[in-house]
């Protein structure tokens, strides 16, 4: 057939061979049009793909929009609710439209597997991961805070009793108030003055003891609740910006997917339309300027086709094999079989790139991914690490397990002589003759050659990667290293350093990554140590509000703890407490004669001394000053407590050596018993302080129980010596003045003053009784300082309203008539206030002159010389020398009011005033009637020539206004 074939003429070769190839192609477009009818069934099976994943996209955006819809639903939920435990239930419904969308995203994945389409996919479940994550954490910190609330009611219920707290206790609230609204530091800052400030007022206030410490404990919760609060504030906003940038990259993510697809429909619907229009109109010319030019061509293409569809053959089945080195040989000449052989290698050439590409792209987002991974292992584990070694080791094993970093190390600097970097945590395997990184030596001081990665980064404060290809020698025989500080707040925490075997390693991007990671392990290893900066804080501060700090023993907070614990084991056992109270006899004494030092020395002593004298089960602590307080427990007898008392009364006696000298002292002890004589910790103490008193007034060195009548005076006396100290501080102390008028005329002259003290408690308390405690606690020295000045103040006061200041009158106690520094006090009181001297008047009882009378002439003349009046008060109830009287430069006698009270009734009395009155006068004395209350009292004052004469029938005692008002109206008595 072939020989048949060849002897045939060239033209009928040619048309033979044309007309074959035309019969060829137009078999082969009868294919084709099978084939586009299969195609297109595959556009219109893409198109269905494409628009299904188009409506997923759709779905999944509104799947979102529902669930930040819920979010804030759940949010607004936890602000009505203040945080209840319903918060939690609320979330899930958003975690299940999270849910929906991951399912659509992998539902479209599924459809079509491509490479965009999948990293688009996964981008989106990552981020839903994401929100998700952080959301969950926002809302159990919502619940966390749920715990203020509470904190805040209870705070409010333990001040609603207390009006005097309430303007504090709304300055706490208003503060408070900045805070949950989105305050800043500085307003929470603002709301912890206000707390305490109320403490400090709490502590200041005469409140009842329980009273107090309820106060107190509910603001110091409160305190701790609102601390932790803002701390929780804190960390709610940080996790709600996370899951909102989350959420932000979201919905681009889905329009991108959407747009994808849309895209993709469009390309292809145009195209198909494209091709069916040009195709019908070309279709027919194609395939005659086909069949001519095949007839024609024939006869030259017969040879080399069969060569060529090889050749061609071969090829395809390499490309099928994804073998893309293989490649048509190109003929020569420009001929359609050599271009359409340069055009198939090319395509192999495209086809080889594609593939590279793609590679590289997959070998990027693995790389990605493991980032990815590694970020969010590390941070996991640094949120479970509970304490420094636990955070740096979990960070450095994540760094090595998930990031594939060979060696990775945490330093520390210290700031010793070399600036050394101890190694706090390793993970990994040195490299090179490195065995054991701890055994190395780094620093961040010296020159820059020899401070290596983890120096670099400390001096710098920035990342520092060194690469062995760059000229810079690798650190541990490592081709690449990075050093990166962990700063926070300006400060140098530590330094992160990693290695990798590989050159190109620490990218910008890589090193971006571990910049943010070593930004949350600073962020968190600063936490930590302020959490235990905090925690050493608050320990060393309960120490010191449980213990005195000269003698290290336990205070009176500790001591009551203890008192309970052994009364409840005495009770249980069936045995006796008792609490001692000591105090040292002579320590007041010490301390004046050998100074502070020897007085500490003393109260250390007497600590150790006691300690060592008690069994292990009994405490003793320090009260105030020289006292202790001693708790025995497990006694059978309570004549077992005198014996404790005796034993440490003798151990008390032990000379302490200060400064070479040998110092002793003793000690008086109280001791109460448990339920004999009260049941809870201030009782005890009260009583056997009573007890100890009584102890020291009898002389000292002694140990008495408690008796009823100690205690109730004791704790009299020791509270108005403590108000009144307060009272002179707070203003609570007042003159008024009791008018003395003239018998003859009726009118106003002078005036007594008298002081006043209304307690915020007791109300107005006697004069005579917190006159009474201030001389016996000495109190009276400055108390009758303030009077001197207080009486000076007023009289100046009167002169500069144009009023002529009467006399006033200012009693002196027998210790103020006896202080040394008297009539210094009285010349400055005149000079600071410019009053005349004989405006001033100083009472003085005949009971305190007749003591060492010579001593006290010679005090009266020192006074007299001053300027100021002088009289004898109370005259005739005292043993008066009536030839020592005319020695006295006093201008007046003042006739006692025992005397006159009864003068229109009783004769005796009334004889003894006209006795005193006729001896005042021939000793040119003017005479002064006290407590003169009736008008028969009055008539016969005046029958017997008495001068002046005060009480009710004049007037009482009034405040300085009114009295002002009483000497304008001058009234004239009956």
């Amino acid at each position: 057939m072939r020989a048949y074939f060849e002897r045939l003429p060239f033209r009928t070769q040619l048309i033979v061979g044309f007309g074959i190839i035309a019969g060829l192609i137009f078999f082969s477009d009868m294919l084709k049009m099978v084939d586009s009818a299969r195609s297109m069934a595959a556009i219109e099976h893409y198109f269905k793909t494409e628009d299904r994943i188009a409506n997923l996209a759709a779905d999944s955006v509104a799947a979102l929009e529902k669930a930040r819809r819920l979010e804030q639903e759940c949010l607004q939920r936890w602000h009505t609710t203040g945080g209840d435990a319903g918060t939690t239930n609320c979330a899930r419904p958003v975690f299940d439209q999270l849910a929906v969308v991951r399912s659509m995203m992998a539902e479209a994945r599924a459809l079509k597997e491509d490479l965009s389409t999948a990293r688009r996919t996964r981008a989106v479940e990552t981020y839903t991961l994401l929100y998700e994550h952080h959301f969950l954490r926002v809302v159990h910190l919502y619940g966390e805070s749920a715990h203020f609330a509470a904190a805040s009611r209870a705070f409010d219920t333990a001040l609603s009793g207390l009006p005097q707290f309430q303007p504090d206790l709304r300055a706490v609230h208003l503060a408070e108030q900045q805070v949950l609204r989105g305050g800043s530091a500085r307003d929470a800052a603002a709301t912890e003055d206000a707390v305490a400030r109320l403490q400090q007022h709490i502590v200041q206030a005469p409140l009842p003891d329980e009273r107090r410490r309820a106060a107190l404990e509910a603001v110091r919760r409160f305190g701790d609740a609102f601390s932790a609060y803002v701390q929780l504030k804190l960390e709610i906003d940080s996790a709600s910006a996370e899951y909102m940038a989350a959420a932000r990259e979201i919905e681009p993510a889905l329009s991108q997917l959407r747009e994808q697809a849309a895209a993709a429909q469009d390309s292809a619907r145009g195209k198909l339309a494209g091709a069916t229009s040009v195709l019908s109109v070309l279709g027919g010319l194609v395939w005659l300027v086909n069949l001519v030019a095949a007839l024609a061509l024939a006869a030259w293409m017969g040879r080399g086709l069969r060569r060529w569809c090889g050749e061609a053959l071969a090829f395809c089945r390499g490309l099928a094999a994804r073998d893309w080195s293989v490649r048509m040989l190109e003929a020569g000449g420009n001929h359609d079989l050599g271009q359409l052989a340069q055009a198939m290698n090319g395509m192999a050439d495209s086809l080889q790139q594609v593939d590279a590409q793609q590679a590289r792209q997959v070998a990027s987002l693995e790389k990605a991914n493991r980032a990815l991974r590694m970020l969010f292992r590390c941070n996991e584990g640094m949120m479970r690490g509970a304490s420094e070694p636990e955070l740096l080791d979990a960070a450095c094993q994540q760094l090595v397990a998930e990031g594939g970093y060979p060696l990775v190390w945490i330093g520390m600097p210290c700031h010793d002589d070399l600036s050394s970097i101890r190694p706090a945590s390793v993970a990994g395997a040195t490299a090179g003759s490195a065995t054991d990184i701890q055994s190395l030596h780094f620093c961040w001081g010296g020159a820059p050659e020899q401070r290596g990665l983890a120096g670099e980064a400390i001096v710098r404060e920035q990342a520092v990667v060194a690469r062995a290809g760059d000229g810079s020698p690798g650190e541990l025989g490592f081709a690449c290293g990075a050093g990166l500080p962990l700063l926070w707040r300006g400060e140098v925490l530590g330094v992160l350093v990693l290695y990798g075997r590989d050159e190109q390693a620490f990218d910008r991007d890589e090193l971006q990554l571990l910049q943010d990671l070593a930004c949350d392990l600073s962020a968190k290893l600063a936490g930590m140590r302020d959490a235990l900066r905090r925690r050493l804080a608050e320990q060393a501060i309960d120490y010191q509000t449980r213990h005195d700090l000269l003698t290290g023993l336990p205070n009176r907070a500790l001591l009551g703890e203890r008192l309970q614990q052994a009364t409840i084991r005495a009770v249980r056992d069936s045995q006796r407490v008792a609490v001692l109270v000591l105090g040292l006899d002579r320590f007041r004494a010490i301390s004046a004669q050998y100074g502070t030092e020897a007085g500490n020395a003393m109260l250390k002593h007497a600590a150790q001394v006691l300690t060592a004298g008690l069994r292990d089960g009994d405490t003793v602590a320090r009260l105030l000053g020289d006292e202790f307080a001693v708790v025995v427990g497990g006694l059978a007898v309570q004549e077992d407590a005198m014996t404790v008392a005796s034993k440490l009364m003798a151990a008390l006696q032990q000379p302490v050596l200060v400064n070479g000298i040998a110092l002793t002292t003793t000690a008086s002890v109280g001791i109460s018993l448990h339920l004999r004589d009260g049941v809870d910790t201030a009782t005890l103490l009260c009583c056997a302080n009573a007890a100890m008193v009584s102890a020291q007034a009898m002389g000292g060195n002694r140990m008495r129980y408690y008796a009823p009548e100690l205690n109730e005076r004791a704790m009299r006396l020791a509270a108005l010596e403590t108000d009144l100290l307060r009272a002179l501080a707070q203003g609570e102390l007042a003159v008024h003045y009791l008018p003395r008028a003239t018998v003859a005329t009726g009118g106003i002259v002078a005036a007594e003053a008298l002081l006043r003290w209304r307690h915020p408690q007791w109300g107005m308390v006697p004069s005579c009784e917190f006159i009474a405690a201030a001389e016996r606690s000495g109190l009276i020295i400055e108390l009758g300082r303030w009077l001197l000045r207080d009486v000076c103040r007023q009289l100046r006061a009167w002169q500069d309203q144009g009023r002529q200041p009467p006399v006033v009158a200012v009693n002196l106690t027998a210790r103020q008539f006896r202080y040394d520094r008297l009539e210094a006090d009285i010349r400055s009181a005149l000079a600071e206030f410019n009053v005349a001297p004989d405006r001033l008047e100083c009472d003085i009882a005949e009971s305190t002159v007749m003591h060492r009378l010579d001593e006290a002439i010679a005090r009266l003349h020192a006074l007299r010389a001053i300027g100021v009046r002088l009289s004898l008060e109370d005259f005739g109830v005292g043993h008066s020398s009536l030839g020592r009287l005319r020695e006295m430069p006093v201008q007046s006698l003042k006739i006692g009011q025992s005397y006159v009270r009864h003068l229109d009734e009783n004769a005796a009395d009334a004889a003894v005033c006209g006795s005193i009155i006729a001896l005042a006068h021939n000793l040119h004395l003017t005479v002064v009637a006290e407590g003169v209350e009736s008008e028969g009292s009055a008539r016969y004052l005046r029958e017997q020539h008495c001068d002046e004469i005060q009480g009710q029938y004049v007037a009482h005692a009034l405040p300085a206004d009114d009295f002002a008002g009483l000497m304008e109206r001058q009234p004239v008595l009956a």
